[in-house]
């Protein structure tokens, strides 16, 4: 250990108590908590073909104390989740009949 090392490390303890260092990485922009996934994984469970806006509003009025987040957030959440996120379209009913296939 270097002087400049335990300089710091007598400087925090008289500043603030302690020894250790606070511990350093990892993400500091988290938006969606456990509780939001909670959420958002029970929604999904009481109507799966929904859009991610119907999933957001959804949310938004389920817990309105937390932070509002985008569409795209919640996409990426559920990719977290591994929950894979398609578009529904529309099928024609025109194309299946027997004049049209003939």
């Amino acid at each position: 250990m270097n002087r400049s090392t335990a300089r710091s490390i007598v400087a925090t303890y008289l500043r603030e108590g302690r020894v250790n260092e606070r511990p350093r990485g990892g993400r500091n922009n988290v938006r969606v908590d456990n509780e939001m996934r909670d959420c958002i994984n029970e929604i999904l469970n009481e109507n799966l073909p929904s859009s991610l806006q119907q999933i957001n509003e959804e949310l938004r009025r389920r817990l309105p104390a937390k932070p509002l987040v985008c569409n795209r957030t919640i996409g990426k959440t559920m990719d977290g989740m591994l929950i894979s996120v398609k578009m529904a379209r529309a099928v024609p009913a025109a194309c299946n009949r027997p004049n049209v296939i003939e």
